[in-house]
């Protein structure tokens, strides 16, 4: 097998620094057609970004990316040496740890444009500056933002104007 071994049917790689990690078996079984998975966001305050890990509908890791997560190597090989083969061990680590933060992220991708529609500032607000700042945002940050809107919305004070999308997108709010 050269530098792999296997644990529960799963290919574990000989190089635990890897980014990603993806099951040998694909992403998820289909049923009447669509796939089953559940994403989840990992953060901390010990590392800077997150990882994201999705299972599939037996609960079982098929996808552990750690790019945008800013680690140290020793990090890293530990999430890869620790990585949760299903979501009870998710669960588990996170119960285990006072600094990580596991956020289930909805299955529905946010477009921009419902995100442009929903935020409904087309007068003050740039698109095309608005539209700059979502395109480098994560999907669960696009995700946190577009659901946070309507509490931001009623936070605000009588006859408080809200923020340029923009600067809403800028002051990442959904993460007070």
């Amino acid at each position: 097998m050269g530098g792999c071994a296997f644990i529960n049917d799963r290919k574990l790689s000989a190089t635990p620094h890897r980014e990603l990690w993806q099951s040998p078996y694909g992403g998820g079984r289909e049923i009447k057609g669509k796939k089953i998975m559940r994403t989840y966001s990992i953060t901390s305050s010990k590392f800077e970004g997150e990882m994201v890990a999705v299972f599939d509908d037996r609960h079982e890791l098929i996808n552990l990316d750690m790019s945008a997560a800013e680690m140290s190597l020793a990090q890293k090989n530990w999430m890869m040496s620790n990585r949760p083969i299903t979501e009870d061990m998710l669960m588990e680590m996170k119960s285990k740890s006072p600094f990580m933060k596991i956020e289930l992220i909805p299955e529905r991708e946010v477009t921009f444009e419902a995100f442009w529609q929903h935020y409904d500032d087309k007068v003050n607000s740039s698109k095309k500056r608005t539209k700059a700042k979502w395109e480098k945002m994560t999907k669960t940050q696009q995700t946190k933002a577009y659901h946070y809107i309507d509490k931001y919305f009623a936070s605000l004070p009588y006859g408080t104007r809200k923020k340029y999308a923009e600067t809403y997108l800028n002051a990442e709010l959904w993460n007070n």
